[in-house]
């Protein structure tokens, strides 16, 4: 007896020391991840939404995912609460394998693992995991009946009632129900084949009374997915494995394998933690993307202001257009946009303002940048976009959007709406009633540094929003609110990629730039826009050091006219200049 409750001992340490081990890995490879997916729902404390969700199929575990995820705004709650769940996975199934006469506790850990890379995909929705752990503990009850009629009542009362909580993953349960009862031998083959039959037929009536949309969101994992994208293969990993270690560990004790390096001595768990830390790293270089990973990282550096952790993160490496958006943003927020934006890379305007392709991750950050230069119209409607495309339908991050445009347009009512849904969730409720001083007060509306300065710059009459050339909301903007230092930064830079000097030089005859040392670029864009009247630079306190080089990069291009060769030098010697832009881009 001393020997068997040492023995349970070991396995709780191993099972604590594996939680240990993924709590680690998923804290420091996916941390912002965590973040990143806290805003794609919104969980409320209200009746209403607790009747909304769980009557429906799979709502049950929808409703506990979403309880939990919105905690994953809180350092190390989300690596600690997807560990805690894939352990006890883990050790579900291992209790179930103990039926079967198998100890192995690396084949336990297999579908835990399956289900792991679903993790790093923010598309995918928590309720598929929180779905398995409730199919685990429906089918730990059902291996601890012994007598063969009960178990077979029990298992066709948990099959509709775990649908019903948890969705298509009964579908799983039903399949295990008939592996296990095979594998046993303890009733008449074509008994067991009632459970898939009872599945089937329950799915197909939730389809037909439009409780799911479809036979795929009614018989498989996509109901765990983003609705309007299609999941990988990799969805179903966690669904086939687990089949597969039950009839693996048939195997094992048909055959008689011999497993005791597993099963004993400080061996066994020294070979489990070296598989296992294997099979995590494998897991991330074959299904994390490293890009995803540093996207959702600018996002939470974004969302909270750290604008110097912003920029030095974008300078390990641009990558794509949205690093340079971020990279960009954080330089305005900064106030050093018009001396370093990006030149060389030749994006043009696209650098500052990615196109719009209708996902909710470009529309959060287009919403940051139209709000932060003061251009609300397009702000809000790049936030109700990203509140609507949101896995969960609903983004809070984009709801307080939502909040403060409409105090800026005065909108007072459709802000109180959204402030009350807000006070009924746990982490924004403190920012939604502070936001209530708000309401029906103009005054107080206008004397806050942030509402009171972007709705001065309102445009004055109405007019239709432009995409597609946003200079001209930002000229309205600068010429209505003048300290609006980032819409200033923006206009100036965005009429230097465009290449429209003509508008740049009425720019600078604005009094914004009276008395101020222009930054390098918009320098160098005074030297362009006044090549032939050099006296005239002085005017615009143009600096020796740029008309020295100024001075040599003409000399370059005349002495080598005509000449492709030259090409290369100009790029080493002037690349990071308006001149080389302005004459190669």
């Amino acid at each position: 007896m001393k020997g068997i409750q040492n023995y349970k001992l070991g396995e709780t340490g191993s099972w604590f020391l594996i939680g240990i081990l993924m709590y680690v890995f998923l804290q420091t490879n996916f941390r912002y991840h965590f973040y990143y997916i806290e805003q794609s729902q919104m969980f409320l404390f209200s009746e209403a939404y607790f009747n909304q969700k769980v009557f429906a199929i799979g709502g049950f575990s929808a409703w506990l995912s979403e309880f939990f995820v919105q905690f994953f705004i809180v350092p190390c709650i989300g690596a600690l609460v997807v560990s805690v769940w894939l352990v006890g996975i883990g050790i579900g199934v291992k209790y179930m394998l103990n039926k079967l006469g198998a100890t192995n506790m690396l084949v336990a850990l297999l579908p835990s693992l399956a289900l792991l890379p679903m993790h790093y995909d923010f598309n995918y929705s928590m309720q598929g995991t929180v779905a398995y752990l409730i199919m685990m503990l429906a089918l730990c009850l059902y291996v601890r009946i012994t007598n063969v009629g009960i178990r077979l009542l029990t298992g066709m009362i948990l099959l509709p009632i775990v649908y019903v909580l948890a969705g298509p993953i009964a579908l799983l349960m039903a399949f295990i129900f008939c592996i296990y009862e095979w594998l046993q031998k303890s009733m008449k083959s074509y008994y067991v084949l009632i459970y898939l039959v009872e599945t089937f037929i329950f799915g197909i009536i939730a389809v037909f009374n439009l409780w799911v949309t479809d036979f795929r969101m009614a018989f498989t994992p996509f109901m765990y997915y983003h609705p309007m994208l299609q999941p990988e293969f990799v969805s179903f990993y966690a669904w086939i494995v687990f089949p597969a270690v039950i009839l693996l560990t048939y195997l094992f004790r048909h055959f008689r394998f011999h497993t005791c390096w597993v099963k004993s001595g400080w061996l066994g768990d020294a070979i489990i933690f070296l598989l296992f830390s294997f099979l995590l790293y494998v897991g991330m270089k074959t299904y994390s993307n490293e890009n995803i990973r540093k996207l959702q990282k600018l996002d939470y550096l974004t969302r909270t202001s750290q604008w110097d952790l912003s920029i030095e993160e974008c300078e390990k490496g641009m990558g794509n257009l949205i690093f340079q958006n971020h990279y960009h943003l954080a330089l305005a927020h900064k106030g050093e946009l018009s001396s370093r934006v990006l030149l060389a890379n030749g994006a043009g305007i696209q650098s500052l303002f990615v196109p719009w392709n209708k996902s909710d991750n470009i529309s959060t950050l287009l919403s940051d940048i139209y709000f932060s230069i003061g251009a609300v119209a397009l702000a809000q409607h790049m936030a109700f976009e990203s509140y609507v495309m949101a896995m969960g339908k609903a983004n809070p991050r984009m709801l307080q959007r939502l909040v403060q445009t409409n105090l800026i347009y005065g909108e007072y009512a459709v802000a109180e709406k959204y402030i009350s849904l807000l006070e009924k969730t746990y982490y924004y409720k403190e920012w939604a009633t502070d936001h209530r001083r708000f309401l029906n007060n103009d005054l107080a509306v206008e004397n806050d540094s942030l509402l009171g300065c972007l709705r001065k710059g309102l445009p004055t009459s109405n007019m239709l929003i432009n995409r597609s050339d946003i200079s001209k909301d930002l000229q309205l903007i600068v010429n209505e609110c003048p300290e609006n230092s980032i819409a200033v930064q923006y206009l100036s830079v965005t009429y230097l990629l465009n290449k429209d000097l003509d508008a740049f030089g009425e720019l600078l005859e604005m009094d914004i730039y009276k008395e101020r040392v222009l930054p390098v670029h918009l320098q160098e864009a005074v030297i362009v826009l006044h090549e032939s009247e050099p006296h005239r630079w002085e005017k615009y306190r143009v600096s020796a050091s740029v008309i020295k080089r100024f001075s040599e990069f003409r000399e370059v291009v005349l002495a080598n006219a005509g000449v492709n060769t030259s090409l290369g030098r100009l790029k080493r010697e002037f690349g990071d200049t308006y001149w080389y832009y302005y004459m190669i881009k």
